[in-house]
């Protein structure tokens, strides 16, 4: 299993790896990879290769090799072309989301509807990413995060705050338009948590919308996360589209779910509904 630094991500890699080994048997390892920014080749020009990895702070890839390797993204495309290429293509590659590189190279691509790939036989469309909730995971969670909610007013609705995407703009005007229709929801407690991509303009207007009562948690790589006890705890949820991950792991929890929709960015001019993809 190839994760890489997007937590949506990983999460969809580790659901169908955790999945096989439930319902066949199969073992599975983790391999993290840390890219390195400062790499200039594009993820689609890589090849099969391990250009743009930061060989010091990820995993070792190295023999004995795998029979299957998952990756997502463009990012890990060119590793696990890599990791086939060193079994002599005895390996299975599967993929998820969109490769952004010739289907040829993949086994297996599992992909949903937003990426807009075309048909091909090696192909499978899926309503919503691949997605399995640990109970275990979310109870504890729940838990250790309750006490800080227990004496806010109930219904507990919780907000899962995005950010902007190639196709998606999520600017200070959409944040504020995001707080406007919070403030407008019915009586109860806001439960609100950004995420990685969510621009600090957004984080700053929420951090002065959202007051107590209500809960706020700016998302910070040196902070506890409450996102998996929102999971388990509130009563309904409101997620931004940007995150289809999001989304699939509100609806696994069986409540009322409610979408906030991002606007598109205006398309380029001169530019065809094909030039932007790269095959």
């Amino acid at each position: 299993l190839l994760l890489g630094e997007r937590q949506g991500d990983n999460a969809q890699v580790l659901a169908l790896g955790r999945a096989l080994t439930r319902d066949l048997g199969w073992p599975h390892e983790i391999r993290q990879i840390r890219y390195d920014d400062a790499c200039g080749i594009p993820f689609g020009d890589r090849g099969a290769s391990l250009i743009g990895i930061d060989r010091a702070r990820s995993d070792r890839l190295d023999a004995p090799w795998p029979d299957v390797v998952i990756g997502i993204g463009r990012r890990s495309a060119p590793i696990s072309r890599w990791l086939k290429e060193q079994t002599q293509g005895r390996l299975l590659n599967i993929h998820l989301g969109r490769p952004r590189v010739a289907y040829q190279h993949f086994d297996l691509i599992f992909t949903t509807p937003q990426y807009g790939l075309p048909p091909a036989p090696n192909v499978t469309k899926l309503t919503l990413p691949i997605i399995l909730n640990d109970e275990t995971q979310l109870e504890a969670e729940a838990k250790h995060w309750l006490p800080r909610f227990e004496a806010l007013t109930r219904p507990w609705t919780a907000v899962f705050v995005g950010g902007p995407t190639s196709q998606l703009r999520f600017d200070r005007e959409v944040g504020a338009d995001l707080i406007a229709r919070l403030q407008a929801r019915p009586a109860g407690t806001l439960l609100v948590t950004t995420s990685p991509r969510t621009p600090p303009e957004v984080a700053t207007l929420l951090a002065a919308a959202i007051r107590p009562p209500h809960f706020l948690h700016l998302w910070s790589p040196k902070e506890p996360n409450p996102y998996r006890a929102l999971l388990k705890l509130a009563d309904a949820f409101i997620v931004t589209n940007d995150s289809v991950s999001m989304i699939a792991e509100a609806v696994d929890m069986m409540k009322p779910l409610y979408l906030f929709e991002v606007p598109r960015r205006p398309k380029r001019e001169g530019m065809g509904p094909w030039q932007t993809i790269r095959y």
